[in-house]
């Protein structure tokens, strides 16, 4: 019954099986159908294999199957082996670089299929082409575009993840694990993405995924630790998505680090009020010594000359506190160059002692002032108006009984005039007593000897203080 439905259907149109069979070969164009012998030499080849190799059947029949395989693969007896693979296994699939006749190269996909009789008997081959090099070119270009995807996220510093609606995390960039120092994405793949968040940026973050489930894009500056807890200050852009339906089906969130730019925000914000803080205290200095150097002189030429000086000794202070960026002045740099401002010399008359002390800013300025007035006397009425004469300064850190760590400053002059104690107190004594009282505990003593000024003060309180950051706040 099949036999007699199948001759039906050959007579209906109008071919043999044999005839039928060869027209389906040769109009299966997409396809370069050869069969070989059992020597691999070409005994049919359709219309499919002279359009995809350019070989025309006369051409082809009877010359060797392996001549459009490449000189490479020639080499490695490519050919003969697949047909040994064919007849091992039934058939053999391949994907490999073929030649044309033109000589030019097309990525084939190919099948090599035994050939048998009735029998059983193996009879020759079967070889299926099919090209193709377009495929593999836009599989190639997918292939180096996601490589330099990768690339370029690798390279960013910027940390870019990917959240799907409920604000979970399910990708984040190589360059962003650096920077948010993640060594295995899989310890934070699916957690809340706003629980990274801290202080107010957890507030940011849930209200910035809000809008982009909104279709809307949005920005904040939040504090976040990293994954090993270095904290770090981040510009976030949050984006929304679009899928096929042009709704959002994730979210973008491209965070960078601007710990740099928040800490020199900072410091310059803190030098700006140091600055002003230092400017109105020096102006106050300035405004003391103005008004007592022309109420306490004797002409209006002398009121110059002694404002003269003192401003001298002020802008000296100065200039030694901006050799260490106004951080500190050492006691010593501070005596040995405010004595050079008024002619003397360390080693000369003037002799000094003392461990290395750094003072703060503003008693560096104030002990230049009393320094200043106590050499100024000491040249004019004191032991250095005596050829004789000299001035000890000394000082040193010791720890007073309640453990706190004490500076104690003394200047003691010797072997100059009988000194008798003044009849009314100078501007000279006024500002020593003013400016070193505001730091610690000041004693003059007009002993007939030589006079001494003597000065202790808590450590902490004239020393200089380093500005630190602690994590995300400041401190002094």
């Amino acid at each position: 019954m099949a036999a007699r439905k199948a001759a039906m259907t050959l007579n209906s149109v109008g071919m043999s099986k044999e005839q039928l069979l060869a027209a389906i070969v040769d109009s299966a164009i997409d396809f370069a159908i050869i069969s070989m012998d059992r020597e691999g030499v070409v005994v049919t080849w359709n219309e499919g294999a002279r359009l995809i190799l350019g070989w025309s059947e006369e051409e082809m029949n009877g010359k060797p199957a392996d001549i459009f395989f490449t000189p490479q693969d020639r080499a490695k007896e490519v050919p003969a082996k697949e047909m040994a693979s064919a007849l091992e296994n039934g058939r053999g699939n391949d994907e490999r670089w073929h030649l044309r006749k033109d000589g030019t190269r097309f990525w084939a996909s190919g099948e090599m299929m035994t050939l048998r009789d009735e029998a059983g008997e193996v009879r020759g081959f079967i070889k299926v082409l099919r090209d193709r090099t377009r495929q593999r070119q836009e599989e190639e270009k997918h292939r180096a575009d996601a490589e330099f995807m990768r690339r370029v996220l690798y390279s960013s510093d910027d940390c870019i993840k990917v959240l799907d609606l409920d604000a979970n995390l399910t990708f984040m960039s190589e360059g962003g694990m650096r920077v948010m120092e993640v060594d295995d994405f899989n310890k934070i793949a699916g957690c809340p993405w706003p629980d990274f968040w801290q202080l107010e940026g957890n507030a940011a973050a849930k209200a910035a995924v809000a809008a982009a489930r909104a279709g809307e894009s949005a920005r904040f500056v939040g504090f976040a630790n990293t994954l090993k807890g270095t904290g770090k200050w981040w510009d976030v852009q949050v984006s929304p998505m679009l899928g096929p339906d042009g709704k959002p089906d994730r979210i973008l969130s491209v965070s960078r680090d601007i710990t740099a730019t928040k800490t020199a925000q900072e410091t310059q914000r803190l030098l700006m009020h140091e600055l002003a803080h230092r400017v109105k205290n020096t102006l106050a200095v300035v405004q003391s010594i103005a008004f007592q150097s022309m109420r306490n002189a004797a002409s209006l030429d002398d009121a110059g000359r002694k404002l003269q000086a003192r401003l001298g000794a002020l802008s000296k202070a100065h200039d030694v506190l901006m050799q260490s960026d106004w951080v500190s002045a050492s006691v010593h740099d501070i005596v040995q160059m405010t004595a050079g401002n008024v002619g003397m010399e360390e080693g000369d008359r003037i002799v000094l002692s003392g461990p290395t002390v750094t003072l703060a800013p503003q008693a560096a300025l104030s002990f230049s002032l009393v320094i200043h007035e106590l050499l100024t006397n000491a040249v004019k009425y004191g032991a250095l108006s005596d050829p004789t004469g000299h001035v000890t300064v000394h000082w040193q850190v010791s720890r007073s009984a309640s453990g706190e760590n004490e500076f104690s400053f003394t200047w003691q002059e010797n072997g100059g005039p009988p000194v008798i104690a003044p009849e009314r107190v100078g501007f000279g004594s006024k500002l020593i007593r003013s400016t070193l009282g505001s730091l610690g505990t000041v004693e003059l003593d007009y002993a007939h000897s030589g006079l001494r000024l003597g000065f202790q003060a808590s450590l902490s309180s004239i020393e200089t203080h380093q500005v630190s950051r602690q994590g995300n706040r400041w401190a002094h």
